[in-house]
């Protein structure tokens, strides 16, 4: 039997708590600690967009393929009894 065995060695930073400014959105939020984050790691701070990481490649196409059918047969024509 092969035994083998690993680690991940990792330099940990505890950085200050943030809170939520006052008018701040979510996502202006979220985006500052991002980037403080990233600055403190020596990350380059990229902006991304969660759709294209949750969903797969040609999600989206399908979504909009189906609202327009349902437009065409629920919108366009009535719906008969």
């Amino acid at each position: 039997m092969l035994l083998t065995s690993w680690a991940i060695v990792a330099d940990v930073w505890y950085l200050p708590p943030v809170t939520q400014q006052e008018g701040e959105s979510s996502i202006a939020y979220a985006n500052r600690v991002k980037s403080e984050i990233a600055r403190q790691g020596g990350l380059v701070d990229l902006e991304w967009y969660v759709f294209s990481i949750t969903f797969p490649a040609g999600f989206d196409t399908e979504v909009q393929h189906h609202r327009s059918l349902y437009y065409k047969c629920a919108i366009l024509s009535p719906c008969r009894p």
